[in-house]
């Protein structure tokens, strides 16, 4: 009898270890599929912003699915957000940013990726990006389309950053409008212009588009 318990906790300690090891390998495998290359925190009179940018690196081209949950001090979850983005794509970064109404102590993310079987690679490498700053109140952006196919709802974030790199304030818009279809076509340029008027030291752009 002895010898038959010992036997079957030796079994399931090994079973316990394979469970402990296969998921360890789930861990990795889904974390290998994205790096997170800068994180920020600030707030504004009205909210407390977490964002990141994120770099797929799954080897395909992929839809990206981020929960982000907010906790206090006591670790109680005072908020939560759900963010969904297609075509992002291949060894290229995207940029997500969420709020909360209550200050937060520290904030956790779940992040899925899934193949994008609707829409081609291509939406950022096709995109060719000149950011020039004009002292430090303002920002122009020159984008081209390098590539052979139009890209559509090329959208922009901008991060207006003091000297130690700490968030100012953020803008966002997009590089083609209603008007001309969504699109920047190939061989096309769009270009645009945003300003901060308080100053800044330094600024950095995300952008993000799609090929149909």
């Amino acid at each position: 009898m002895k010898r038959f318990i010992a036997l079957f906790l030796s079994i399931c300690l090994t079973m316990c270890l394979i469970l402990s090891t296969a998921q360890a390998a789930i861990i990795q495998v889904k974390k290998s599929q994205y790096q997170i290359t800068n994180e920020y925190y600030w707030n504004s009179s009205r909210y407390y912003y977490y964002a990141f940018s994120l770099k797929n690196t799954s080897g395909y081209n992929a839809n990206i699915t981020v929960n982000a949950i907010f906790y206090d001090a006591k670790n109680n979850i005072i908020g939560v957000s759900k963010q969904s983005e297609v075509a992002c794509e291949n060894g290229y970064e995207t940029y997500w940013c969420f709020y909360n109404e209550e200050k937060f102590d520290h904030v956790s993310t779940t992040i899925s990726l899934k193949e994008d079987t609707r829409y081609e690679a291509g939406g950022q490498s096709s995109i060719n990006l000149t950011v020039n700053k004009v002292g430090n109140k303002k920002v122009i952006l020159i984008a081209e389309n390098i590539g052979k196919e139009a890209v559509e709802f090329l959208e922009y974030n901008i991060l207006f950053l003091d000297a130690n790199g700490e968030v100012l304030s953020t803008t966002w818009g997009y590089l083609t409008s209603n008007s001309e279809g969504n699109i920047i076509a190939p061989g096309e340029i769009k270009m645009c212009e945003e300003k901060y008027s308080k100053g800044f030291s330094d600024v950095r752009v995300y952008i993000h588009g799609r090929i149909d």
